[in-house]
């Protein structure tokens, strides 16, 4: 990224943690690069972690590898691993260290491990550690990782000031204390991830002696232009909004977890298979999810339009929520009696009720909802569009990395300007421009940037989003399509 390199008078203006221009907002709200984050996510890039080997920026990766893969056997990253592979330390939990740190420097902790830091993910063990953050200590000296930082400060400044317009523009931050009853002392703090792929991570920092309480938003990169920097727009408002929440429902939902847990111990099965498949590996982090993600329902419901609203339902159902249509009516009560509830706490044995009432009946709307479903697809196999063929082709594990293309060929005229690719576990492509038919609007190009000996994958539809259809508005039947560069 030569682009953004810049002079060594840059390092006169970096403090610590904070390094970039912090813009506030009402609310005690800062967009800023965190090198802290960048410092995490190289560590577990190295380790392997899937969630942090997805990065949407080609360029960006391939300095980040040209710089650092020299080190991937450095104690700090074998240690990721074991810590990875024993405790579960993985997703946000890597995140929360991150925010605990007082700075990517000097590896020093905000908090010291003895005092068991009270927002510090807990699958991060003292003993462990402590082992972990002296060998990242060793390792930002010997990689030298200030210079990294240093190099790419113009990057990550263009970077903020554009998230930064957009937060301006969109959202509105003023909701969660009308919401949620209580004016936060804290400060709001969103954060590109640059390494993170598709992974958004809400986690925070606490310290009650120097009342310090910070509440982070890590977002994604949604795409980038032709110069490489992330581009942003309204649609990730929703998941800005998504992961402050956790800083307000993850308190609540925990003090009365015990009362939770009956009906979370039935449900869980019926739903797990969606679940694992977005990291949420227990009961209760599903119940951490469902009032999350019906708060941020409630957030369209005042900020947004009835379609924004009834769409994010449907995804969330399509995730394995089921019961969100009815589980966000239930908080007309809560926002219609604020005298009776000031707060989520005054309001929980409500969504305690919910949820026993739901895990009775739990078994007749999944059998409902898979006989819909199965019916539905059936109908889009028999009568919905079919994709002829694709380049590069599905499946194929030697595609060459400067193809600059994908062109999927249909067998029938499609809906214009109506398309739907969904991320998969693999690497999606770097887009450049959007999509658009041809030939009868039955051929799609699509400018992409690859880069080389990476898995990509991608899903044309999902069961929530048929955005690919046919001209008479049939759909697609989802469609996953994977290959992988030279």
């Amino acid at each position: 990224m030569k682009l953004f390199k810049i002079s060594f008078v840059i390092i006169l203006i970096l403090s610590q943690s904070n390094l970039y221009s912090q813009l506030s907002y009402k609310q005690n709200f800062v967009v800023e690069s965190d090198p802290r984050v960048e410092l995490m996510s190289i560590i577990f890039m190295l380790a392997g972690n899937p969630e942090y080997s997805q990065c949407q920026l080609p360029e960006y990766k391939k300095d980040v590898l040209k710089y650092f893969d020299k080190y991937k056997e450095h104690e700090a990253v074998k240690l990721a691993q074991e810590n990875r592979n024993k405790n579960g330390v993985s997703y946000d939990a890597v995140m929360s260290m991150a925010v605990h740190l007082k700075d990517a420097f000097t590896v020093e902790l905000n908090l010291p491990l003895s005092q068991n830091p009270e927002k510090l993910d807990k699958r991060w063990k003292p003993d462990n550690a402590q082992k972990f953050l002296e060998a990242l200590k060793d390792f930002v000296s010997k990689s030298d990782f200030r210079k990294f930082i240093t190099e790419h400060a113009e990057f990550y400044k263009e970077t903020d000031k554009r998230l930064t317009r957009i937060i301006n523009r969109y959202a509105k931050l003023s909701w969660y204390e009308s919401f949620f009853g209580r004016k936060s002392s804290g400060q709001f703090i969103l954060v590109p991830g640059y390494l993170t792929g598709g992974g958004n991570y809400g986690v925070s920092f606490k310290d009650d002696g120097n009342r310090i309480d910070q509440m982070y938003s890590v977002t994604a990169i949604p795409k980038v232009d032709s110069m490489g920097v992330p581009l942003f727009d309204p649609q990730m408002i929703p998941t800005v909004i998504h992961e402050f929440c956790h800083s307000y429902v993850n308190p609540v939902v925990y003090k009365h977890i015990n009362e939770l847990k009956e009906a979370g111990e039935k449900i869980f099965p019926f739903v797990s298979k969606k679940m694992y498949e977005q990291a949420y590996g227990t009961w209760s982090t599903m119940m951490i999810e469902s009032v999350v993600r019906a708060c941020v329902n409630r957030y369209l419901i005042r900020n947004s339009n009835e379609a924004a609203v009834k769409n994010d339902i449907q995804y969330n159902i399509g995730r394995g929520f089921i019961w969100m249509d009815d589980f966000t009516k239930l908080f007309d009560e809560f926002e219609n009696n604020r005298n009776s509830y000031i707060g989520l706490d005054e309001f929980f044995p409500k969504i305690v009720k919910f949820f026993n009432d739901y895990s009775l009946i739990i078994k007749d709307k999944i059998d409902a909802i898979e006989k819909e479903k199965e019916a539905r697809f059936a109908e889009m196999r028999e009568k919905g569009p079919k994709i002829v063929a694709i380049q590069p082709a599905n499946g194929d594990e030697k595609v060459d990395p400067n193809t600059d293309i994908i062109i999927i060929t249909f067998d029938r005229e499609m809906k214009d300007l109506s398309w739907a690719f969904n991320r998969g576990n693999g690497t999606f492509p770097t887009v450049d421009g959007k999509p658009a038919y041809e030939n009868g609007n039955k051929v799609l190009k699509l400018k992409v940037k690859l880069i080389p000996n990476t898995v990509y994958e991608f899903w044309l539809n999902s069961e929530t989003n048929l955005g690919f259809k046919s001209a008479d508005n049939m759909p697609l039947v989802p469609t996953l399509i994977k290959f992988k560069t030279k």
